[in-house]
């Protein structure tokens, strides 16, 4: 039990921070190298409760080069979180994929 405690509590602290960079407003940013993969899994755990609601089978398959591109890690989260959203609501029943 205080394992599941402990787990959960990362799990809260892991949501908490990605909020945290989901919500910062830097529309002055400068460029900067940017992890796909991260901004990816980024997004798909904010969006994991209504993913699991959406959909039955999502596969998310991730470029194992680990590949960066220069941008506002900001705006980048906010269009792969709007992408992901557009997905779901598209969805005629839980069996369709994402």
């Amino acid at each position: 039990m205080v394992r599941a405690v402990r787990d959960g509590g990362k799990a809260i602290e892991r949501i908490v921070r990605d909020l945290k960079v989901f919500s910062r407003q830097d529309s002055d940013a400068v460029p900067e190298a940017i992890c796909i993969n991260d901004v990816v899994q980024r997004s798909l755990r904010m969006l994991d409760t209504d993913l699991q609601k959406a959909t039955q089978h999502l596969t998310v398959d991730l470029d194992e080069s680990n590949p960066h591109v220069m941008g506002n890690a900001h705006r980048l989260d906010q269009v792969l979180t709007n992408l992901i959203q557009n997905a779901a609501q598209a969805l005629n029943a839980p069996s369709q994929p994402i």
